[in-house]
């Protein structure tokens, strides 16, 4: 199966796309008790990297916190203090900053194709996008405005195509129809 990394984006289709990712996650686990026939519960592993203003939205575990933007990292840390919910162990930016305890260069392509290369960077081989459509239409999760920017990102994500193609799958928009959904036998190669 791999190493797999759910990336959670900051459009408005990311709780549907998580949600969805939540669904064959349990049905891939029900397989593999089945086939393994065995009665035990199976839990598939995979690590979160959060992007931006989702960090203080998503209620699950952040293992990674993900951001071109490390000046709102004391903003994020606090709603999801107040919260509380846990503060993520990793906050990755692409410069070093307080709160930022890892940086890697940028890919030039928006945060969730950053996200897609500290996966990469830490090994990951399946790649899931929730919430990374990069298109227009699917607007922001907080400003609710469309993302009219998303074109000149796309580029970014066409020269990094041959590198993440097979490895990072999405849920939505124009990264779906690029890059194809997660099924289950893509999970299980």
């Amino acid at each position: 199966m791999g190493k797999i990394a759910i990336i959670i984006g900051g459009a408005n289709c990311v709780w549907n796309d998580y949600e969805q990712w939540k669904h064959l996650a349990l049905s891939y686990e029900l397989e593999l008790q089945a086939k393994l026939g065995n009665p035990e519960y199976v839990c598939i592993q995979f690590e979160t990297f959060v992007i931006n203003d989702s960090i203080p939205l998503f209620d699950d575990f952040i293992d990674n916190a993900v951001t071109l933007h490390p000046y709102k990292l004391k903003y994020w840390a606090h709603d999801r203090n107040v919260r509380g919910l846990n503060i993520p162990p990793k906050v990755w930016a692409h410069r070093t900053d307080s709160l930022v305890t890892n940086h890697t260069g940028d890919w030039g392509g928006s945060s969730g194709l950053f996200a897609c290369k500290i996966a990469l960077e830490l090994q990951f081989n399946k790649i899931i996008l929730c919430g990374v459509p990069m298109t227009a239409e699917q607007q922001h999760i907080v400003r609710k405005a469309d993302w009219n920017a998303c074109k000149a990102f796309q580029r970014g994500w066409h020269t990094r195509m041959e590198t993440i193609k097979g490895l990072v799958k999405s849920y939505s928009g124009w990264t779906k129809d690029q890059l194809g959904e997660p099924t289950l036998e893509w999970l299980g190669n």
